[in-house]
């Protein structure tokens, strides 16, 4: 309460308001001039909201424990493998080629096409790596096992996501990120015409539902389109959240509010690093990044509509009783004169008119038209560094667990940086 009244004070937009002392330009910010920019009320909901960036981060991240990449071979006849190893099976029946690229020279998309339990019947294993091979018959698998000991079942292993059909991980992985693309864009025309909170509401139940349908669809087709759908979702909660977060702060506090909503990403590495050590194979581990989220659905009546969202609807009377509860929590004391200032702000709506705001006026003119076409290079180029490392640690050596979770230190570190 202390540091409320302190920050108040020297923002010079509260205290003890007295109408003669007001002018019109005095309301233009009315939320913050009732509560304060900052305060326990916003310390509490932006820690809230920013917990709803785990079980999106988790969705996000999934796909690289989901679709890992683990050794696989053609599946042997059966029998053989009573014979001999998997890695004797791999020496006999393997095609190699001399790759500059792979650690093993052996192709797991062919074998050499032999009655192989009557050669072991009547020869050793040891007899059988030295004959000819020149003339041995090459035919392409179509069916693989897979070394489940490390991520156990996988999309690839499920769905044989191999040889030729190798590229349609990543397709997969892109079809998330196109809904997230669609999602960003269409979520913000969204929460401006129903609400943030009704937004973020229906999101997060569509996510758990959604989520569920991907840990028990029994296609690859359906797999990716439930992907996107869950995509597009994701980012309309974090968005959703990051508004809302934002819209209850003012002042400085803008800047600092919006990197702690974004605080708990890294730590959604760490954990679900564990999450996926304990929980080998997909399908688990699909369950324990959604089933998190039936907790958050009780933030339904803990966080309140966007003050500044419900004062542009003309809602004055619904602004009005969440700013008093507000109030009551930052232990500051609304203005007297409250009702006058949010009636003066929706008069200015109905006076001037709600602007009708299009996408072609980031385009209108030159000096916005720079900026725009600035920020939308600067926010691919990030994106496309950030989800390229981050979807492939897999692929940068080293045990997958450890490299999460060093990653994860590292953004907590950057992310604390620039707070301080």
């Amino acid at each position: 309460p202390g540091f409320v009244r302190q920050n108040r004070r020297q923002s010079g937009n509260v205290g003890v308001f007295k109408d003669d002392q007001r002018t019109e330009k005095t309301y233009d910010d009315p939320v913050s001039m009732a509560i304060g920019e900052f305060g326990r009320w916003q310390a509490i909901l932006t820690l809230i909201l920013s917990l709803l960036n785990l079980p999106c981060t988790w969705h996000i991240f999934v796909l690289t424990f989901q679709g890992a990449d683990t050794d696989f071979w053609c599946t042997p006849p059966p029998g053989v493998l009573h014979h001999i190893s998997v890695d004797q099976w791999k020496n006999l029946s393997g095609v190699f080629s001399v790759s500059s690229t792979k650690t093993s020279p052996y192709d797991p998309c062919s074998y050499r096409d032999l009655n192989y339990e009557i050669l072991l019947e009547n020869n050793s294993y040891e007899e059988l790596l030295k004959r000819n091979t020149q003339n041995d018959k090459i035919k392409m698998c179509n069916s693989w096992q897979f070394n489940t000991s490390e991520f156990g079942d996988t999309i690839i292993s499920e769905w044989n996501l191999v040889c030729d059909r190798k590229e349609l991980k990543n397709f997969a992985e892109m079809m998330f990120l196109m809904g997230v693309a669609f999602g960003g864009f269409f979520s913000g025309l969204v929460s401006d015409r129903f609400g943030r909170k009704k937004t973020l509401m229906a999101s997060l139940i569509m996510q758990l539902t959604l989520g569920i349908l991907v840990a028990i669809c029994p296609w690859f087709e359906l797999y990716m389109v439930l992907r996107f759908i869950l995509g597009f979702v994701c980012v309309s909660i974090v968005f959703s959240g990051f508004v809302l977060c934002m819209e209850l702060v003012g002042g400085k506090w803008l800047t600092i509010a919006g990197v702690l909503y974004l605080l708990p990403v890294p730590m959604s590495y760490i954990i679900i690093s564990g999450i996926a050590y304990i929980c080998r194979g997909w399908r688990l581990l699909q369950w324990c990044v959604t089933l998190p989220a039936v907790f958050f659905l009780v933030l339904h009546w803990f966080i309140p509509e966007s003050p500044r969202w419900l004062l542009a609807m003309g809602k004055v009377e619904e602004t009005k009783e969440v700013l008093i509860k507000a109030s009551k929590i930052n232990n500051n004391p609304l203005p007297a004169n409250i009702d006058k200032i949010l009636n003066q702000s929706i008069s200015k709506f109905e006076i001037n008119g709600k602007p009708k705001v299009r996408v072609s006026d980031l385009f209108r003119t030159k000096n916005i038209r720079k900026i725009s076409l600035v920020l939308y290079i600067l926010w691919f180029s990030l994106y496309l560094v950030y989800y390229g490392l981050v979807l492939n640690l897999s692929n940068i050596g080293g045990n997958i667990y450890v490299n999460t979770i060093i990653s994860g230190n590292l953004k907590t570190v950057i992310d604390t940086i620039v707070i301080a």
